[in-house]
């Protein structure tokens, strides 16, 4: 017998997981909207969804250039791997245990 499950086709009626060493070690260190950034983009990611950063911006509220800023924040942080064409977020346990 084969087991489904409907797909729910709405984004925003999924959960985001979100590594409890982001929250306990990089969150407290980083401005509010580049963790805004940073969970609005794992939203996405997480969906397999494709956003261009003015989209992001402008659910933020906040301007492109920050958004901008906020990826290069987290790449330099090694949370993220940012070009324009792509963002792709690491395993932060696989960070820190060297595992990448």
């Amino acid at each position: 017998m084969k087991y489904t499950k409907e797909k729910v086709d709405n984004i925003f009626l999924y959960d985001t997981k979100v590594e409890n060493i982001f929250i306990n070690e990089y969150m407290a260190g980083a401005k509010g909207e580049y963790v805004k950034v940073y969970l609005l983009g794992l939203m996405f990611a997480e969906a397999g969804t494709s956003v261009e950063n003015h989209i992001l911006a402008n659910q933020l509220d906040i301007k492109e250039a920050e958004v901008e800023k906020a990826w290069k924040y987290w790449q330099d942080k090694g949370l993220v791997k940012y070009s324009n064409e792509e963002i792709r977020f690491a395993s932060i346990r696989e960070k820190i245990f060297g595992l990448e």
